[in-house]
């Protein structure tokens, strides 16, 4: 059973989003959308996901749609030298909370704002 940080995910919940198409939903979605990765997302395989969901809310309502891969960061929004480096210091347990927090990229922070400031009116 996979866990969350406060309780575990019932592994139907994995069985039951497979049975969506999250793709199509991203379709119906009337509303600017910003999909943001890390370039060193080592928990999303690789970060196409990204434009992929830009470009679905952009199937559906023209121009709603972004996506922006941020430099040298991981998923969770701190800085790596490169994947190899995120990969080590995972392995190596290195990755506290104290480490994201020392290392997070702020200029993730203004890239969102920005991007916020231009697309909610």
């Amino acid at each position: 059973m996979l866990r969350n940080r406060h309780k575990p995910y019932h592994y139907s919940y994995f069985q039951n989003l497979n049975d969506v198409n999250l793709l199509s939903e991203y379709e119906k979605v009337n509303c600017p959308v910003l999909a943001m990765a890390g370039e060193y997302d080592y928990h999303a395989i690789n970060t196409d996901w990204a434009f992929d969901i830009a470009k679905a809310v952009n199937i559906g309502h023209e121009g709603k749609g972004n996506a922006i891969i941020i430099p040298k960061t991981t998923h969770h929004y701190h800085f790596a030298k490169s994947m190899e480096d995120y990969v080590q210091k995972r392995q190596a347990k290195q990755i506290t909370l104290e480490f994201m927090s020392q290392n997070f990229n702020k200029e993730l922070v203004e890239l969102a704002s920005n991007w916020v400031k231009e697309h909610i009116k």
